[in-house]
Order: structure tokens, then sequence, then C-alpha cells
């Protein structure tokens, strides 16, 4: 019997269907599944935290350079007159930083400003300089950035408005990054695409100079040329004006034709003083003109 028995299989246990075992491995194998599921979540907020870090990063990297910037243009209205101002603005540059502008090339942060403020363009107490449209572009490190912007300057005297000239240009700069995340300037590029603009420019600091020298040298010169701008200020009379004087005049003319002339008034006693026409024809006369302007004027 054992040994008829010894070939067949042997009997396996029966298990029940949702039995406590079946419900256990389904439980952790949705566990899993679901812990799958989580880490593929939280695997993608990760990299979009990532990614909004850096965006904050660039946002703000570009808000600190832009203002920076923008802080840098306007010192120069001011930093021709106030030493304060001047030393904020010579404060954005590198120690060895370069800066280029149309009328030649400094380096070294010391002496920046002297040098931009007081140049041969200095002639002209008043300098604008507006900028905008800012391309910013960092280097892959973050440690550098190349800028770019539009920017009309202006250079006028205060007392000449009408002889304040407007260039456009660009700027350029080379900005590096220091310690604390602020930037300073390694190189300030100031680009006009017309050389013959800036010529022109030259040329008209040279044309006043020489006209002051001129004027200080021979003083009538100056003072011919104030005279000859004054009569071109004064204005012309209006035709009107010119037919309305010509009426009063040969109206007063004939009023004076009209009055006893002073060889046919009356005997004057010998030590009394004569006088040029009696006192009743220089009443006409003026009552004459003044109707003659009157008329003339409502014309």
């Amino acid at each position: 019997m054992s040994q008829q028995l010894r070939g067949t299989p042997g009997i396996q246990p029966a298990v029940a269907q949702n039995s406590p075992v079946q419900a256990e491995q389904g439980y952790q194998l949705e566990v899993k599944y679901q812990l799958a599921n989580l880490q593929s979540v939280v695997a993608e907020l990760r990299t979009n935290v990532l990614d909004l870090q850096t965006q904050l990063r660039i946002s703000q990297r570009t808000a600190i350079i832009e203002r920076l910037l923008n802080r840098f243009t306007s010192l120069h209205l001011f930093g021709r007159h106030d030493m304060n101002m001047r030393a904020e603005w010579e404060s954005y540059f590198e120690q060895d930083a370069t800066a280029s502008y149309p009328f030649g090339q400094h380096r070294g942060r010391e002496g920046m400003a002297s040098w931009a403020f007081d140049s041969f363009w200095g002639e002209f107490k008043l300098r604008s300089l507006l900028t905008g449209n800012f391309t910013i572009n960092v280097e892959q490190g973050g440690g550098f950035a190349m800028v770019t912007a539009h920017c009309v300057t202006g250079w006028g005297k205060e007392d000449e408005v009408n002889e304040h000239i407007a260039v456009n240009g660009f700027y350029r700069w080379l900005l590096v990054c220091v310690p604390m995340g602020n930037w300073q300037i390694q190189e300030a590029t100031l680009v006009m695409p017309a050389s013959d603009i800036v010529e022109k420019i030259k040329s008209i600091f040279k044309r006043r100079k020489d006209t002051k020298a001129a004027a200080a040298a021979d003083p009538k010169a100056e003072a011919a040329a104030t005279t000859t701008s004054e009569a071109a200020a004064t204005p012309k009379p209006t035709e009107t004006e010119t037919e309305a004087a010509t009426t009063t005049a040969e109206t007063t003319a004939a009023a004076a034709g009209d009055a006893p002339k002073a060889d046919t008034a009356a005997p004057v006693a010998a030590d009394t003083p004569t006088e040029s026409a009696a006192p009743d024809a220089a009443v006409a006369v003026e009552t004459a003109a003044k109707d003659e302007a009157a008329k003339a004027t409502a014309a």
C-alpha cells in the first residue's frame, strides 16, 4: 500500500479564495504600486522646484543687474556737480575696469568719474543719458554677464537749451559677479554707430571755443554780435501798422499846415518869448492824430 502511494503526488493543503494570505499579498502589491507612483510624483515635483528656483535666481539676477545699470545711468546727470554721486558712480566699477567712450578710454576705477564728467565733452554743463531695452545674457556658470542697451545721450548748456545736442547709440557692459550676489562693471563701452555725428559734436565744441576766444580778444566784435542778435530778435512792423503810421503822419502834417503860423499870430511884446504854434493848433493836431490812429486800429 505504501509502495502504491509512494509514486503519487502529495496532497497540497487547500487555500480558500480571499484568504488572509492572498489579501496580504495583494495589499503589499498595492502598496508597492502606490509607492512607485508617489516616488514618480515626488521626482517630478523636485524637478519643478529646481526649475522654479533656477528661474527665480535668473529673475533676481536680471533685476539686480538692470537696477544697477539704471542707477549707473541716472548718476550721469548728477555726477558732474555732486562729488558723493561721483564716488557712488565709480563704486560700480571693478578696480581694473575699462571704460571706452567716443572721446577716449580710461583704465582703472580711480579717476574714472573725473575722466568721464570733466572730459573734452565736459564743456557742456548738463549731460543726460537715457537707456532702455536691456538685453542681459549671463554665462553658463553665472560668473559673467554681457549686457547691451539702447541709449540717447544729450549734451547742452543749462542756459542754452536750443543748442542741446542729442545722439543715439547703445551701451555695452561686461559685468562680473562678486560675493553676496552683487555685480560690478568690468567693461563699459558707449558706442555711437555714426562716427560723423561724433565728429560734428567735436567740431561744435571747437567752434564755440574759437568764438569765445575771439570775443575775449576783441570785445567790439562781441558787442557787434550782441547788437546783431538783438536786432534780429526785434519784430518787424506789419503792413497794417505801417499804413496806420503813414496815415497818422499825413494827417498830422495837414493839421499843422492849416494852423496859423507864428508870423501871422498876434504881435507879442519884445521881452516875451515867442511860441512855435498857437495852443489851439497843437490841440487840433493831437486830436486829429488820435482819431486817425483809432480808425486804423479799428480797420
